[in-house]
Parts: structure tokens; sequence; C-alpha cells
């Protein structure tokens, strides 16, 4: 007689071991174990092909399929959200990120994987994973390489709000708009096995399938893509001058404020073209498109990008995009990045992040009340090659705090235009490798006379304490849930003494901190 040994997890439960492992999992990984966008985007990606694998294997009831996904998502739900709850960071914003997020990509998944399964097609999993992967990369990757916007969302993954560096990510309601079109085409995937069969399933496909081609002709105006002609349309005025387009909000800008636009832009770019020794008239027939934004909230809902100011250099049409609040800031900066596309790779930049943005903070050095060098040289003992060569990859240059990577990618790139031909830097710039353009001199060796150079820098007590502030500054992964820290940080700050909070919407020009001039007065360490 034989004996059968019971399962240690019951099956009904198996899903929900495994979501609470990847669960766990998350927790290790800075961002991921966050019950905000990043987990809820994975997730759904995860679960889409997940949902299409058990729908299309045909062993799995609907039911069966949704209990299963579900349960999924739930214990995958439950470390992030005790996590959160743990370390004060739970949100509402995280929440409808989960709502939003996994469960309609579970209903994609679903029907993808029951049209494959009724037309009986060979290979099923590799068609699944084919069909789910075009849709998760393709139109992204198109309204990427055609559009100036920051922020995508997508029937697979669901959303991605801008760039990293913007800490603050609120729930978008076009989010809720867009995860309608993918009901949508739910409802028509379901209804394509029938429509031949039943008069009301071609009924239900034709509607369906005209509601999402109406919907898709209304993406501009609803905001789910941002063509320059809608940036533009937005803003309202625009103002010419000899080698710039600069759009702006209409009634918002005095003249005398536009002059000064104008005499900084032309006069940036003329100091830029003349030290990396690019001719300036290849500005004057094709002008750059200079975008100034009212505010850090226009720019977000606008671009996606709100605290973070960029060069979308992949797009042939020059053009930068900044609120009004960090003009005077960052124009130069963002100006090197367009001048840097002339001698940039296919791609119109560099492989390497730490020299696209060092060769723009070296010759946008005047945002700090230190140079670069004196903020560099009072952190001893200074990077060697090693961690040099790291600054100048993106790995490396992410992981470290913003203004850190920003300053020792300045500090060495300023050093290599001042002691090495401009050229050089341009061979590097383009082949993303320091080794190669800067040959025979070994990177060892360029170090070293960095190195050197440091040495000679005089240094102030202020010079010191605001070297001492930046360099300790966290980088993003490094915070604890940073996308509800900085949220909390900006309330602390627009309190009052007697509890009464002043807070009716998160104001960016109430708390401004831009990675792309990651400056600290004097003042502010004096505080």
């Amino acid at each position: 007689m034989r004996f059968k040994i019971p399962p240690l997890i019951p099956s009904r439960f198996r899903t929900l071991a495994a979501g609470l492992i990847i669960g766990l999992i998350s927790l290790a990984i800075p961002l991921l174990r966050d019950f905000h966008w990043e987990s809820a985007g994975l997730a759904s990606l995860i679960i889409t092909f997940y949902a299409a694998v058990l729908a299309s294997g045909g062993k799995e009831n609907t039911l069966s399929t949704w209990r299963k996904c579900t349960g999924l998502i739930i214990g995958w739900a439950i470390p992030l959200i005790l996590f959160a709850l743990f370390t004060n960071c739970m949100s509402f914003d995280g929440v409808a990120f989960w709502l939003a997020g996994p469960f309609p990509s579970i209903l994609l998944g679903w029907s993808i994987g029951r049209l494959v399964l009724h037309f009986k097609v060979r290979k099923r999993k590799t068609v699944i994973c084919a069909v789910i992967l075009s849709i998760a990369i393709l139109p992204t990757l198109y309204e990427f390489l055609h559009f100036p916007q920051l922020y995508f969302f997508n029937h697979v993954w669901s959303y991605w709000p801008g760039p990293i560096y913007d800490e603050i990510v609120s729930f978008d309601s076009r989010l809720l708009l867009f995860r309608g079109i993918t009901l949508f085409w739910v409802t028509t995937l379901w209804a394509i096995p029938h429509m031949f069969d039943q008069k009301i399933y071609r009924w239900i496909a034709i509607l369906s399938l005209l509601s999402i081609i109406a919907s898709y002709l209304h993406a501009t105006e609803w905001g789910l893509v941002a063509p320059e002609e809608r940036l533009q349309a937005e803003l309202g005025a625009l103002h010419e001058t000899d080698h710039f387009k600069i759009f702006y909000t209409a009634g918002t800008v005095e003249p005398e404020e536009l002059e000064q636009w104008e005499q900084k832009h032309e006069q940036f770019l003329k100091d830029i073209t003349e030290t990396l020794e690019i001719d300036l008239s290849l500005y004057h027939t094709e002008k750059i498109h200079s975008y100034i934004y009212d505010n850090q909230t226009q720019k977000k809902w606008l671009t996606g990008a709100g605290q973070t100011s960029y060069v979308p250099v992949w797009i042939s049409q020059d053009q930068m995009h900044i609120a009004r609040i960090n003009l005077n800031r960052v124009l130069k900066h963002e100006l090197v990045h367009i001048v840097a596309k002339q001698f940039g790779n296919w791609f119109g930049a560099s492989s390497s992040i730490g020299m696209i943005e060092g060769l723009a903070v070296a010759l946008d050095p005047d945002r700090y009340e230190s140079t670069l060098d004196q903020l560099v040289a009072a952190q001893e003992p200074w990077p060697d090659s090693f961690e040099i060569r790291r600054v100048f990859t993106p790995v490396g240059f992410y992981t470290s705090a913003g203004p850190i990577s920003y300053l020792l990618s300045g500090s060495f790139v300023q050093f290599l235009l001042e002691n090495y031909p401009v050229e050089k830097f341009k061979e590097a710039y383009r082949t993303g490798n320091l080794d190669i353009a800067y040959s025979p001199t070994t990177l060892e060796e360029v170090t070293a006379e960095w190195h050197r150079h440091l040495e000679t820098v005089e240094l102030a007590k202020e010079d010191r304490a605001r070297s001492a502030f930046l360099f300790k500054t966290p980088s993003i992964f490094e915070k604890p849930c940073p996308r509800v820290e900085r949220v909390r940080e900006i309330r602390d700050q627009l309190t009052m003494g007697d509890g009464f909070s002043q807070i009716t919407m998160i104001n960016e020009e109430s708390y401004n901190y831009n990675y792309n001039y990651p400056c600290v007065p004097l003042r502010t360490l004096r505080e």
C-alpha cells in the first residue's frame, strides 16, 4: 500500500506563496520594495505573461485563471504593504497605481491567451511572448523616438511617469483613461472567437474596435501622447531670435524679461559653440526650440518631467524643456547638451552618462558658489582611475547621489578640456571610451594629473562645508520610500507653526530641487 505525501503548500495557495516570495525578494531592491509605481509596473508586466500562459493552456477556466493571478498579485503586494506601513511610507498614489496597473493587465493577458487557445496556435508560449513583448515595447519605442515627452502609458506595464530624478510621482488621472482603452482591447479580443458564429459578438467587437480607434484619435487631445504641436498649442506664445524659437505661456512674460531670455539664449550658445569649436551658423536655419513652461506643475503634466530640465537629444529637432523658475540656472547646461549633438553618437549623445552630464557641468560651472575643483578637492581621498571609470558608466553614475556624480564628472571633464585638445574629448564623447580617445596617455596617468591639479586648489571653510553637504546627499536608491518622503518634506516646509497646513496641492515654487542644478547656497548650510 502506497502513501502519498501531502504537498507542503496546498495547490490553491501556491500562487499566493509564489507572490509572497517575489514580494520578499523585492524588499531587498531599492524602489521595487516601495508600494508605488515601480513595483506596480513590474507586477503588471509579469502578470500579463502569467495570465496569458494560464489561459492558453486550456487547463484553467476563467475563474481559476483569475484566482491564481490575483493570488500572485496579492501575495506580491503583502510584503510591500507591510513594509510601507512599518516605515510610514504608505500612500494613496501607491494604492492607485497597484489597482490601475496589474488588474487590467490580468484581463489583457487572459484575453490574449484565450484567443491563442481558440485558434489552436502552435508554439503558444512563444507566440504569447512575442505578442506581449511587441505590445510592451513597440508603441513606447515609437512615442519615445518621435515625441519629446518622457511619460508613457502602456497596456502591458501600465505607466512610466518620467525621469527617475523626479521624486514626486502622483497618480496620473490620464492612466484611468488609458486603462479604459485597455479594457476596450480586452473586450475586442474576447469577442473575436465568437464573432463569426453569433451576431451579438460581432457588434460587440465592432463597437469596441470603433471605441479604440476613437480613443487613439483623441490621444493627443487627452494628453496620452505629447507631440511638439500639442506643447506649442498649450503654451500659446512664440518669440523668435537669430538662433532660437522660444515657446512660452501666453500672457505671463513681460517684454523686459523676454528680452533677457533672448540675450541669455544667444550669448550662452555663442560661448558654448566657441569652446567646443562648433559652427554657430548651423543653428541659423534650423533654429533651436526652447520650451519655457510657466511652472513645474505645467511642465510635469505636458512632458512628464517636473523638476528635471531636459533635452531629448534623440529627436532630430533640437529642443530643450525648462520650467521658468529654473531657467536662469539650467539654460546653459541644457544648451551644452544640444550643441554636443554635433559630435555625439547615432543617438545624438554619448553612451557615457558621465560624459554627457560632465561636459554640461564643466561648461556651466558658475551655478556653484564654489568652483567644481574646490568642491571635489575638499573630499579626500579623491577618486582613483577605477572610480573615475565607474562614474563614466551608466550604472556607476546613477548609483551615486546626483550631486556627487555631477561634480566628479564635471571637474574631471573640465580638466580634460583645459589640458588636452577638444577633439580628444569629442572622440571620447562619441565612442564613450576615455582610454581610446586619450591614447597613448592612459586613464591612470590622466587621473594622476588631475590629482596633482586638485592639490593646487585653495580651499576655504565655506568650500569644505558646501562640499560636505553635497557629498552626503543620498542617491534616490539609498533613500527610504523617496516618492512619499519628498511629499512629506514639502508638507513639513509648508506647515505653519500652529499646525495648520497650507497645502492644497504640491507647488513646486515652494520646494525647488533640480538635479540639473545641484547647488547648495551657503545660507542653507548656516541654517
